[in-house]
């Protein structure tokens, strides 16, 4: 949007007798915008303008210093008045862009920056110059972060913790519109709850997993497990209970497979003489 203006010159001037008897000294009379009026100057009676004024293309008078902004069309209009060399003087009426029109509906300023948090869109408004001296007013539009998963955008070089995921994303910029996201886990998701690292849960079946961090990711490992006792309840492997009638000790003891794989099972082994076999 180019700049547009309007003058009105304004040139002092004394009057012949046939305007001096309409125009008493000290009476205005409006003429287009601007008001003038009639005085005795050095022993003549002058004619001039008074009260200055810039019409606007729309018919309006905008008085002198007059400033208006247009949020509609992002426009600046300004009535201002210029001195010439000679004493007189020309109204500049001024027209020109001072924002962008924002997708939104909004009128940007020049250099302003909105972002956009919902689309990670950073929005700004510059001016660019034209060879013949005038100007124009581009919007542009670009990438500013990184959208994480929950649909929030994270701005460059900032970490958040997110206790639904178990990690700290961190946004990291590559160029002014590439941008990356670096997980970093500090526990593992299970069910809508944070395991944090190294913790165990107890599975069904008297099995346990151990959340582990690897290489940045998470994973629950199973860990070695547990005995079932049948009666809903596990013996940790390693440890046994004894039974001190038949003098049988049952342990829960861990099986290694060539394969990797592990299981536990109950051993049972007598550390005693019941007394009913006693001779």
């Amino acid at each position: 949007m180019a700049a547009s203006s309007m003058e009105l010159m304004n040139r002092v001037s004394v009057l012949p007798l046939t305007v001096k008897r309409v125009c008493p000294s000290g009476t205005t009379n409006p003429e287009g915008c601007s008001i003038y009026r009639c005085d005795f100057v050095n022993g003549s009676l002058t004619y001039g303008v008074d009260e200055p004024r810039c019409q606007h293309p729309n018919g309006t008078c905008l008085k002198e210093n007059y400033e208006e902004r247009d949020t509609t069309s992002c426009s600046l209009t300004t009535c201002a008045k210029k001195m010439e060399m000679d004493g007189s003087f020309t109204m500049k009426m001024q027209i020109k862009p001072y924002g962008c029109q924002h997708p939104n509906g909004t009128c940007l300023e020049e250099n302003f920056l909105d972002w956009d948090v919902t689309s990670c869109n950073l929005t700004t408004c510059k001016k660019e110059m034209e060879v013949n001296g005038s100007f124009r007013m581009r919007l542009e539009v670009r990438t500013h972060g990184c959208m994480l998963p929950s649909g929030v955008c994270l701005g460059p070089n900032r970490a958040v913790v997110d206790f639904d995921y178990c990690f700290k994303p961190l946004c990291r910029k590559l160029s002014d519109r590439s941008f990356t996201i670096k997980y970093n886990y500090f526990g593992c998701p299970v069910n809508g709850s944070c395991i944090l690292k190294e913790n165990t849960v107890r599975g069904e079946g008297c099995v346990n997993y151990r959340c582990k961090i690897t290489n940045g990711r998470s994973k629950m490992q199973l860990k070695p497990l547990d005995c079932d006792l049948g009666d809903g309840t596990c013996l940790r492997n390693g440890n046994a209970i004894k039974d001190e009638v038949s003098c049988l000790q049952k342990e829960c003891k861990i099986f290694k497979y060539p394969n990797g794989t592990f299981s536990t099972r109950m051993v049972d082994t007598y550390y005693g003489c019941p007394l009913q076999w006693a001779v």
